[in-house]
């Protein structure tokens, strides 16, 4: 009996420790993805079907012009000098695609540190956590947002290099993003801690 107990026990010591490395690494992994990829975040005026369509149509233009800017881009770093040397640029193209529709409300794009809820798009998930993003808030910015991945290229309507996107992120980033049923406990856990990360980061700012 006491061989049988001892037994049991080195078998539940042993999937312990399985479980806390594929923890770790799968921590190891998001924190991978997150420092290799800048957000995209633009927000609404407001949530009238006007407004979103709108938000839709900027999102595009400034897709367009992060296509153009980065094109040559190999780092992180570099990506982030460019945008911010260009958050004019960026403005201007909005305000201008807003009033070709008909709109005048003025564009606010700056570069943030913000958390994002877990995001699938259609061959990946990114885990939820704090990126760093280029933040475009059109008009009062009380409309529902749209979050995507500017760098490198993940959002709709831009091009998607999926070899390229997965070298990026490193191998372990590769596997999490492209295999997400693997790591459903994972996946909860992780959006949980992010949460309460993010609760306790927004308070140290304040």
């Amino acid at each position: 009996m006491k061989k049988w107990r001892l037994i049991e026990k080195c078998a539940l010591g042993a999937f312990v420790c399985l479980f806390l490395f594929e923890a770790l690494s799968f921590q190891s992994g998001c924190e991978e993805i997150r420092e290799n990829v800048v957000r995209m975040h633009v927000v609404a005026n407001s949530d009238s079907a006007a407004d979103q369509k709108l938000k839709l149509i900027v999102r595009d233009e400034i897709l367009r012009e992060g296509e153009i800017l980065l094109k040559n881009t190999r780092e992180k770093e570099e990506a982030l000098a460019a945008l911010s040397e260009n958050l004019p640029r960026f403005e201007k193209a909005a305000e201008e695609t807003l009033r070709k529709n008909g709109c005048c409300m003025p564009v606010s794009v700056s570069l943030e540190t913000a958390y994002f809820p877990t995001k699938e798009y259609e061959t990946v998930t990114l885990p939820a956590g704090t990126y760093d993003a280029l933040r475009v808030v059109i008009g009062a910015g009380k409309g529902k947002n749209f979050w995507c991945v500017l760098f490198p290229s993940l959002c709709l309507g831009a091009s998607f290099d999926e070899r390229d996107f997965f070298c990026r992120i490193g191998e372990n980033g590769a596997k999490i993003v492209s295999g997400a049923q693997e790591y459903t406990i994972e996946w909860k856990v992780l959006e949980i801690i992010e949460k309460i990360r993010s609760f306790f980061d927004q308070g140290k700012d304040e």
